[in-house]
């Protein structure tokens, strides 16, 4: 059991996922475990022009070991590290959630085990699992059945990266190294290049995201490619590791060929083309740093 569980969650603009989080974090194994005053679960709402304030102020008043915390700037990083500031100094880690994903019972805990017991990691992550994957094969549209048959690959492969979606971080060696206080690098991106040494992926459990949409997923991409360039105007030192990545040929996309079925090939296809897409859009003016995605909340039904 852990001397103090903190968890944090960064919400903006959650309203219609946030609720199902927290539910989904406080029935973890390890939470239900620790005593009352040994936990605390953060929310730093950034940002927000809905009502994720006014629900997250609902839950804090049934559940205790909650505590809110207010940004008038929308950024994640920030709000990482804010909470990070925040948290109980006798944690010796926290584990951070997105407001749109959603932890299995024992998600938290073999994260927290993972990271204490290695010594060398200052930063664990557990693997994401689409929910697509809980649907039949028949009814996965050919984006949903690409989304899952290459996450079992990568799963088999073990190329998985953190992901901002749910991970844990020293609590110490993040306030120590704070995220860069802007929306135009991600956490994720960040940490992986930044720290990619420190990071160990935890292959034995798995949290829940909503795969996006193509459209989405040609968002995400412009996005991404657009922190790429932009970590390396502010961090040099990472242009030529960038590259070189970039140029790596995947060990999960080898495999990627001979082991979809057909309608997942045709989402890879797809998938390529939302890539080309993004590539060509990317180069343009930035207006919005963080267009809201939609596809991706895991709403209750």
């Amino acid at each position: 059991m852990a001397n103090f569980l903190s968890i944090g969650i960064p919400a903006r603009n959650e309203e219609e996922s946030i609720e199902r989080a927290v539910n989904s974090l406080i029935k973890s194994s390890i939470w239900k475990a620790t005593p009352s005053e040994r936990k605390e679960l953060i929310i730093c709402v950034n940002g927000s022009t809905d009502n994720t304030l006014s629900i997250s102020q609902h839950l804090a008043s049934k559940i205790p070991e909650i505590k809110i915390i207010y940004l008038k700037r929308g950024c994640k990083n920030s709000a990482i590290n804010k909470i990070t500031q925040t948290s109980n100094p006798q944690a010796k880690a926290i584990y951070f959630s997105d407001a749109d994903s959603l932890v299995h019972e024992r998600t938290v805990e073999r994260t927290l085990q993972e990271l204490e017991q290695t010594q060398t990691a200052k930063f664990a992550a557990p693997l994401c699992t689409p929910a697509a994957s809980f649907l039949p094969p028949t009814k996965r549209s050919p984006t949903q059945a690409f989304y899952v048959e290459a996450s079992r690959v990568g799963k088999k492969e073990q190329v998985y990266q953190l992901s901002g979606q749910g991970y844990a971080a020293d609590r110490t060696f993040l306030l120590s190294h704070p995220l860069p206080n802007t929306n135009r690098i991600g956490d994720d991106r960040y940490i992986n290049t930044m720290f990619k040494k420190l990071v160990k992926v935890v292959y034995s459990t798995s949290f829940v995201y909503k795969e996006p949409s193509l459209i989405d997923h040609t968002y995400q991409r412009i996005r991404q490619k657009r922190q790429r360039r932009r970590l390396e105007q502010i961090f040099p030192e990472t242009a030529q590791a960038q590259k070189r990545k970039a140029k790596e040929v995947n060990p999960r996309q080898l495999r990627l060929i001979k082991a979809l079925s057909g309608k997942a090939l045709v989402g890879l296809a797809l998938n390529q083309g939302a890539e080309l897409t993004a590539t060509v859009l990317s180069k343009a003016p930035v207006r919005n740093i963080w267009p809201k995605i939609k596809s991706t909340k895991l709403r209750r039904k």
